[in-house]
């Protein structure tokens, strides 16, 4: 899959081999930036600078999440930045470039010029009412379509990695958004160590790390739901609920969300997760605009009703 992701990114920028060290050509030449809501998305903050260019003084730091204003819908100039490098599944590097333009913005009263390639607007973001992502988020290393920018400073996070059927949770030290304006796949999520790298989940409170462990014999991934003993029951006001069926007894409420997405359903991962003793699951949903949601033992409510403790929107990227 991954393979696949480079191969049209690569032709969305037409470069011949990103390994050649070869300058991307500026894919939208005539390209404007309107009015919006732009906000930061480099987790630890972008310079802005007192000209278009990365030798220029620093007038301040703009950190994540922060809005800045486009002082004039010109660019001011394309700028190829370099590479981050991303894993394939056989564990051998991609590179992909990071590029973009340079844009004068103004915040909290200082003007200067930032490079797009950290900036998102957010006008195009997902819009959602689930009460998710609160005190967890979902994230995945690797190019995507999706607008999956999340970030806490004072959170802790960790990444899901797989070897062979082996899955383990390690704490991750440094996570990276860049917007690359590709044509395809737009996003980049890295961090550093991906390779084997799954699933990133974030959360408020520190999670224990080491390998994870599963109570059912039926395999970790990607199944569907009949193999792991779901059992579907009614849909009522736009939920519907899946019965995980342990023996005769009824074990977990699964509140999936939405009557949108009750094709092409399946569990991504079953894993303990949180190490509380109860498997956890991922469990993705739909064929177009995929969402992946996270589930919790830890998170069960009173009446044993099991919400998403985090969602990862995928997007549909053709």
């Amino acid at each position: 899959m991954k393979n696949l992701l480079f191969l049209l990114l690569t032709l969305a920028y037409t470069i011949p081999s990103i390994g050649q060290q070869e300058i991307p050509v500026d894919p939208h030449p005539h390209i404007v930036f309107g009015p919006g809501d732009y906000r930061v998305i480099a987790p630890r903050g972008i310079n802005l600078r007192s000209k278009p260019n990365t030798s220029s003084s620093i007038i301040k730091n703009i950190a994540y999440g922060e809005k800045v204003m486009i002082v004039h819908k010109d660019h001011y100039g394309f700028k190829y930045l370099g590479e981050v490098e991303d894993c394939d599944v056989d564990s051998s590097k991609l590179k992909y470039p990071v590029i973009g333009y340079w844009l004068k913005v103004s915040h909290e009263g200082n003007q200067g010029f930032v490079h797009s390639a950290y900036l998102y607007n957010y006008q195009y973001r997902y819009y959602r009412e689930y009460q998710t992502n609160v005190f967890y988020d979902l994230l995945r290393s690797g190019m995507d379509c999706g607008f999956n920018f999340r970030y806490n400073s004072d959170w802790h996070y960790y990444g899901i990695y797989k070897q062979d059927s082996t899955l383990s949770l390690r704490e991750v030290n440094r996570i990276s958004f860049t917007h690359t304006m590709g044509d395809f796949f737009n996003f980049a999520t890295t961090t550093e160590n991906d390779c084997d790298l799954e699933f990133i989940i974030g959360t408020k409170n520190p999670l224990s790390t080491g390998d994870l462990t599963t109570k059912t014999a039926l395999p970790k991934f990607n199944r569907s739901l009949d193999d792991f003993g779901f059992e579907r029951d009614t849909l009522e006001n736009g939920f519907m609920h899946m019965f995980l069926l342990s023996g005769d007894s009824k074990r977990k409420v699964i509140d999936c969300y939405g009557s949108d997405r009750l094709h092409n359903i399946g569990v991504q991962m079953c894993a303990d997760f949180d190490m509380d003793g109860i498997d956890d699951y991922l469990i993705s949903y739909g064929e177009k605009s995929i969402q992946i949601n996270l589930y919790l033992s830890s998170e069960q409510s009173a009446d044993g009703l099991l919400v998403p403790s985090a969602t990862y929107f995928t997007g549909y990227c053709c």
